[in-house]
């Protein structure tokens, strides 16, 4: 094996670290999404158990189910996210994990980073050229994250069209 191939102990050790910090994230990520199931379901149920609900009734209801929606598919996609980018460290290529590294420290010589700085970087990078669709939801400032929006309102309409259609 050349130098060029191998990684440092620091690096061995930031790798570590960002694959713990993805799998929280990948848990807690899950957990909102079966809390949000289970949310929608209850209120399903709220829904059955009333005889004739009023309009305000109504409009509350979609509001929480727009809104149980838009939390759902959230957490979606950001469990895609994180394991994109869990994957790519877990398959990643030393010599391209290297390349991103000596690039960054030409780049900017006097602001060197930290590991674990280099190795999320290498994860985005790799990320972005793997999963093209997903990396625009990877930021929350992304002009396509907010399709998610009309989306779930789309979504909690048709449900809550389903539910009131006895």
């Amino acid at each position: 094996m050349s130098e060029r191939d191998k990684l440092s102990r620091e690096t061995t050790d930031a790798i570590n670290a960002m694959l713990s910090f993805y799998g929280s994230q990948l848990t807690s990520h899950a957990g909102i999404a079966i809390a949000n199931v289970i949310a929608f379901l209850t209120l399903i149920q709220v829904r059955l158990s009333l005889k004739a609900p009023t309009l305000p009734a109504l409009i509350t209801l979609f509001a929480i189910m727009s809104l149980l929606t838009m939390g759902g598919l959230y957490s979606v996609v950001r469990l895609m996210v994180y394991g994109g980018l869990s994957a790519t460290i877990l398959w990643g290529f030393v010599p391209e994990f290297n390349t991103i590294s000596e690039t960054a420290a030409k780049e900017e010589p006097l602001r060197p980073r930290f590991p674990s700085t280099m190795v999320n970087e290498y994860a985005q990078h790799t990320f972005n050229q793997r999963f093209r669709i997903l990396h625009h939801f990877y930021n929350m400032r992304s002009r396509y994250t907010w399709i998610i929006l009309p989306i779930s309102f789309v979504i909690s309409y048709a449900l809550l069209f389903l539910v009131l259609s006895d």
